[in-house]
């Protein structure tokens, strides 16, 4: 999962230069991914974050891999999107 999400993040570092987004990996993040699928998912949750959230903050994608699951979050300031 790891090097899918970090590729995800690098091209849109390169596509949105003026924001700040940041990457944590921590855990086992092996298993068998949909790498295509969950690349859209988190281009999806990082576009919300930079047109709804601060432009002066960074946005932090985090991946945390535990035993028997892994968390993958997006968070930015901003309003909360419900």
């Amino acid at each position: 999962l790891a090097t899918f999400i970090r590729d995800e993040v690098e091209q849109l570092r390169g596509a949105h230069q003026e924001r700040q987004i940041d990457l944590t990996i921590q855990g086992d993040t092996l298993g068998f991914w949909d790498g295509q699928r969950l690349q859209q998912v988190l281009r999806n949750l990082v576009c919300n974050a930079i047109h709804y959230g601060k432009e002066t903050t960074p946005i932090r994608v985090a991946i945390d891999g535990l035993t028997d699951d892994v968390t993958l979050r997006v968070s930015n300031h901003g309003e909360v999107l419900e």
